[in-house]
């Protein structure tokens, strides 16, 4: 029997696990591990909803059109990805069942919502949660059953992994800084060398960065004309030596002076200073507290469905979804199906 590694893609939902083309999954960023299984997850193989060869789709000026055409179709445009849905909520399930855990109608409806406002935070109503996630359903071909059975998953992977622990304050500390501390908007170039990097400062007197960015840079974002994420003293997502550089910078247009990282050089401009909002660290540690403690519970939640998924055996029974997932295993590994 093959055994099948369900992938995980990210897209821009939270909380929501999903494989395979068009499926949704959790997007997390702590690394919090999970609790593995007690024990692996028997075999589970898509159940085949072939109609009987009699049956009939519609009948057109009196000829019929049998229910095998449409079912083709849809398993063929389809299929994979609901099956592989199907597959890892009762792997989910079944591994919930094991600790005597159930979920209510309730408890999947809270994650529904908790969820919608998750995704789409920004959104000032239900109505217009509701209306984006229509939107954003269509957008990925994924129906509304698939949906609520998305969110009983996710229900069980919250309850597996447990909600009752303590954030520590200095995450809290960290985030606030994030959130609410001075930061400063800044353009890169990278390049390969020094003399590179000194030519570069040399002609961003009379040239405009970002087009020294798109010429000149050896980074990706030099398409973008080198320009970075807003960038504060907690920020992790570039190296120390760039961030205490950038964070050190005073007046907007300022160029610094190459900067030397793994090899590579960089000369940053100062875009834009965002001063640090007024406000105090306990009026919004409760939020901050609860938006990290969901971060945690999603990340343990995505750990523990990618174990699950690993160390379960799945046979694909249906000769179209067998060819699909072939293909798709191809696809993955990078060659031609």
């Amino acid at each position: 029997m093959r055994k099948t590694v369900i992938l995980v893609l990210a897209v821009s939902v939270p909380f929501v696990g999903g494989c395979g083309k068009g499926g949704l999954t959790w997007p997390w960023s702590a690394r919090t591990p999970a609790p593995p299984p007690a024990t692996a997850p028997a075999p589970v193989a898509a159940p085949s909803t072939r109609p009987a060869p009699t049956a009939v789709m519609a009948r057109v000026n009196g000829r019929a059109i049998p229910m095998d055409r449409l079912h083709e179709m849809l398993i063929r445009g389809y299929g994979l990805p609901i099956a592989k849905q199907i597959i890892s909520t009762e792997i989910v399930r079944r591994a919930a069942a094991q600790k005597d855990i159930t979920v209510s109608d309730e408890e999947v409806d809270a994650e529904h919502e908790r969820t919608l406002k998750l995704t789409f935070p920004a959104s000032a109503s239900d109505d217009e949660r509701a209306r984006m996630l229509g939107q954003l359903l269509q957008s990925r071909n994924v129906t509304r059953d698939t949906w609520r059975l998305i969110m009983i998953r996710n229900a069980f992977l919250r309850k597996l992994v447990g909600t009752d622990f303590e954030v520590p304050d200095d995450a809290v500390e960290t985030e606030f800084a994030q959130r609410y501390g001075r930061k400063v908007v800044v353009r890169h170039v990278e390049t390969k060398s020094l003399a590179a990097a000194k030519l570069v400062k040399s002609l961003a007197v009379n040239m405009d960065f970002a087009e020294l960015a798109k010429q000149y840079s050896a980074n990706p974002s030099g398409q973008n004309g080198g320009l970075l994420p807003p960038i504060g003293k907690d920020t992790r997502q570039v190296s120390p030596a760039l961030r205490q550089v950038a964070i050190a910078m005073r007046k907007v247009g300022e160029v610094s002076d190459p900067v030397q990282v793994a090899g590579r050089f960089h000369i940053l401009k100062l875009d834009k200073i965002i001063e640090p909002r007024d406000v105090r660290p306990a009026d919004v540690r409760d939020r901050i507290v609860a938006d990290l403690k969901e971060r945690i519970i999603q990340a343990a939640g995505n750990r523990l469905l990618q174990q699950l998924m690993r160390k379960a055996e799945i046979e694909f029974v249906d000769p179209s979804l067998k060819r699909q997932n072939e293909a798709a295993a191809k696809a993955d590994k990078g060659q031609s199906p």
